[in-house]
């Protein structure tokens, strides 16, 4: 739609560059085009030395889970997922957090709304370390 091949798109260019490419999509009819459109000027999705990137990923930013009470195994988080990272053979869903690009697209398409972000642990220690940084006034 935009004129730009789909290996080069953000999001399915970072998936390619974790080692999870991502399959063409399929179309179903013909798709408008859209003329001018200019992606906008990106900067790293990750932060600190690239030997810890797979560490932060994993242990610092927050995640996509799944409440096994409202999910219907409808297919539709992991028909989207552009990182395959989600397994639907068993309820509730488990997502592969190496896969996991964080895109949160799953959550954005879930029509049961059983899907949201969680902190992980080390996550929400480094938040709180930094709060108390930036705010040292602050008590407690």
């Amino acid at each position: 739609m935009i004129g730009i091949a789909p290996e080069e798109l953000p999001l399915l260019k970072a998936a390619a560059d974790m080692g999870n490419p991502v399959a063409a999509p399929e179309y179903d009819g013909p798709l408008p085009e859209i003329h001018g459109f200019r992606l906008p000027r990106l900067t790293s999705l990750m932060y600190g030395p690239k030997s810890l990137h797979g560490f932060i990923r994993r242990q610092l930013l927050q995640r996509p889970v799944c409440d096994g009470q409202t999910c219907q195994m409808c297919g539709e988080c992991w028909k989207i997922c552009p990182a395959g990272a989600i397994t639907p053979e068993e309820a509730p869903l488990r997502f592969d957090y190496d896969r996991c690009i964080r895109c949160y697209c799953c959550i954005e398409v879930c029509p049961f709304g059983a899907l949201r972000t969680a902190e992980t642990a080390a996550g929400r220690l480094v938040r709180r370390a930094a709060e108390r940084i930036l705010q040292p006034g602050r008590p407690g």
